[in-house]
């Protein structure tokens, strides 16, 4: 089949001149004009006759032309000199296809060499495979730029349509549909994939915004680098002579007081002018300029993040508990380009594996940041209760907007104007950075896990999280003054609505959608009665099926505030026995859908899963928290509270919000094929990590920290 695509233009040429066949089209005489002066016409067609095809079985009738200016490129590339190197970087069928191997990708690299060329991903074509018709995730043709993807489905439907001929039956391995259509409609991927033409220059195009984004990085790295010199200037001038004035450890906090600094007091006179000479540089206006210079100090900045004191009452496993928890999201995530490498078949024989679980229900870290978010609040919220007796609202809602979304809001215009022009090749063009274009204002309103209702068409896909979270936030107020105001009553109240209505919501809609939580859906969809697919349109990213954990967490931070605890003879057995059920919960939550890879669940089993797993899942992660919060965590406490997740802790927000794309990165910029082993995964994951927490550092220091500076100096004021 492919050596019969090879000869295609040839054919092309040779049946131009048989009008008997092409019932007098006004192009034929055109083409016939081309053919006539190729001289070498003849020996190309002595040279495809090496193939051992028999020219007469076959007539133009089974030819689709493509434009002429495409033609006569084809007819050029016939004679040229780099037709070999056409042919190489052409997509073919590759080893492994009884195995998935669906990336036809073919040589980009060398496809770029050939002067005036384009790469075509066509996504129109699929290939029958054991009674399965099967889209091609890539399918790569390298042809000149006056061709675009019309003529190339011309170019596919000429070569099945030829070789029916050839034949003499029906060839049905490949199937090719309109050139503006993908192949086959793919449930596991709801977002539409589309054929497209692309080159090394396609896509990057400097626009506006990205000379904005250029600016304001650069306005950025210049107060860092002002505001590094700054503190470091300080220190020099207060630590002038051994046994000098000394500039405190706390430079963070020069613009809080001028006690910031100590000396000697046997030194005084010695060093009066060099103290009177520093007051008179920070005094009043410069004073102000320099405050405000510090906030973007790097050094300041980084010891805020590596700071690694532990405040008495400090609920110190939630570092470990948000480490572990983002560790999990990334390999989640990783996991599933798995269904992109050259061996899906084997790779999705993983999920077949007792081990392979901690994997495949990956989804359940989230919960746990759910319920870390909701017990910080409502921890930190009583506090504020029991000492005013409210919560100041204004600045309640301004600290956690403006906190989150300073580095939020610069990831998403770099991610829509200059993450583009990173990279380029197979799998670059089609980055999801196209629907921040028009939905970047639903993020910045925290409204984008509601609108748009598609979750394919929304923008920077991870943050549906945030929207989440900052809908729960809001509405917390209200639920800690009824817990406040009125004790165990409210917290039961307020706790069984909110439940109640998460259990009923996630029920019905399971119920009605036929949506499923088991990852084992999205393998083989068409195997089992319930949608894993349906699960994450209708019930993944909404609040009102999603709230429960974060409920949970702010009823943990009600009974760690107030101290409720067991105490007495029966201490020990209940807190044995709650590691116990806490422990078999967690297995449960993911080892349970184990056997929903070798059977599909009925509805009942569907249905008590879905609607409970996450809840359950949630009051294990509070069990913990709780129990090594009143001393009853022995060594789990004490790994959970090592100091060294107190700065990756405080990275944590920065690396969810990048690592999707770091990944991205590194799949998208691959131009082969990509072969899943737990090798080559472990090989991806790990740098993966670093890289995520690097980037993660270089916006917390230079943007995350700097803001949160800035709002304390602004409240000084």
């Amino acid at each position: 089949m492919i050596r019969f695509l090879s000869i295609l233009c040839t054919l092309l040429t040779l049946s131009s001149c048989q009008h008997q066949y092409i019932n007098h089209r006004p192009i034929a005489d055109r083409i016939a004009y081309h053919v006539t002066k190729n001289q070498n016409f003849m020996q190309q067609l002595k040279y495809f006759k090496e193939f051992q095809f028999d020219f007469s079985q076959v007539d133009s009738t089974c030819i689709q032309y493509p434009k002429l200016n495409c033609l006569k490129e084809l007819l050029k590339i016939s004679q040229g000199p780099d037709v070999g190197k056409y042919l190489d970087a052409l997509g073919k069928p590759p080893t492994g296809l009884f195995e998935g191997n669906v990336n036809w990708i073919g040589n980009y690299e060398e496809c770029m060499s050939i002067p005036n060329t384009h790469y075509c991903d066509m996504k129109n074509v699929a290939v029958k495979v054991l009674g399965r018709t099967i889209p091609l995730s890539t399918y790569g043709v390298c042809i000149q730029k006056k061709c675009d993807i019309y003529d190339v489905t011309k170019l596919l439907n000429s070569t099945v349509n030829c070789l029916n001929q050839y034949l003499n039956t029906s060839f049905d391995f490949l199937q090719i549909k309109p050139a503006d259509k993908p192949a086959i409609a793919n449930p596991s991927y709801p977002v539409p994939v589309y054929s497209k033409c692309f080159d090394n220059s396609t896509g990057h195009q400097y626009t506006s915004g990205a000379y904005v984004m250029i600016v304001i990085s650069i306005i950025i790295l210049t107060l860092c680098i002002l505001g590094t010199i700054a503190e470091l200037g300080l220190q020099l001038v207060t630590s002038v002579g051994a046994g000098g004035v000394q500039y405190s450890d706390e430079i963070s906090s020069f613009n809080k007081t001028e006690q910031s600094l100590s000396y000697n007091a046997s030194d005084v006179s010695s060093k009066e002018i060099d103290i009177t000479m520093f007051r008179q540089i920070t005094d009043t206006k410069t004073n102000k300029l320099l405050s405000f210079l510090l906030c973007f100090s790097l050094v300041k900045n980084s010891k805020s993040i590596f700071n690694t004191n532990v405040p008495p009452g400090a609920i110190a496993s939630i570092n470990g508990i948000r480490t572990f928890s983002i560790t999990w999201v990334i390999l989640g995530h990783l996991i599933i380009e798995g269904t992109q490498s050259d061996n899906p078949v084997s790779f999705l024989k993983w999920g077949q594996r007792f081990s392979f679980q901690v994997i495949a229900n990956a989804f359940v870290s989230v919960d746990s940041f759910f319920v870390l978010s909701g017990l910080l609040v409502g921890y930190l919220s009583f506090k504020r209760f029991e000492t005013h007796g409210k919560l100041p609202l204004l600045r309640y809602y301004l600290h956690r907007y403006i906190r989150l979304t300073a580095s939020y809001l610069y990831l998403i215009f770099f991610v829509v104007y200059l993450y583009p022009l990173l990279g380029n090749g197979v799998r670059w063009i089609g980055t999801p950075e196209k629907n921040c274009h028009n939905m970047w204002w639903t993020n910045i309103l925290y409204i984008n896990n509601i609108y748009p209702t598609d979750a394919s068409k929304a923008c920077y896909g991870v943050s549906w999280y945030l929207a989440n979270d900052m809908q729960f936030y809001i509405i917390s107020p209200l639920i800690m003054w009824a817990m406040y105001r009125f004790k165990i009553v409210g917290v039961l109240l307020t706790t069984g609505v909110f439940l109640f209505e998460y259990l009923l919501a996630n029920g019905l809609i399971i119920h009605l959608k036929k949506a499923s939580p088991i990852v084992a859906q999205a393998i083989d969809p068409s195997g089992g009665t319930f949608s894993f697919a349906a699960y994450q349109q209708y019930i993944y990213f909404k609040p009102w099926t999603r709230i429960g954990p974060y409920i949970l967490g702010i009823v943990l931070g009600y009974v760690l505030f107030y101290k409720k605890t067991i105490k007495g003879r029966f201490a020990i057995l209940f807190y044995f026995l709650g590691w116990l059920v806490a422990i078999g919960l967690g297995f449960a939550v993911v080892y349970g859908p184990f056997n929903a890879v070798t059977k599909s669940w009925n509805e009942a089993e569907n249905l008590i899963y879905g609607m409970s797993f996450r809840l359950v899942w949630a009051i294990a992660i509070c069990w913990v928290i709780y129990a090594c919060h009143n001393g009853y965590g022995s060594i789990i406490n004490d790994f959970l509270g090592w100091k060294v997740f107190i700065p990756l802790s405080r990275l944590t927000y920065g690396v969810y919000l990048i690592h999707f794309y770091v990944i991205d990165y590194y799949f998208a910029t691959l131009n082969v094929n990509f072969h899943f082993t737990e090798v080559t995964l472990a090989f991806a994951f790990i740098p993966i990590i670093v890289t995520s927490y690097f980037l993660s550092y270089i916006v917390a220091v230079c943007i995350e920290y700097p803001v949160f500076n800035l709002e304390k100096l602004l409240l000084k004021m």
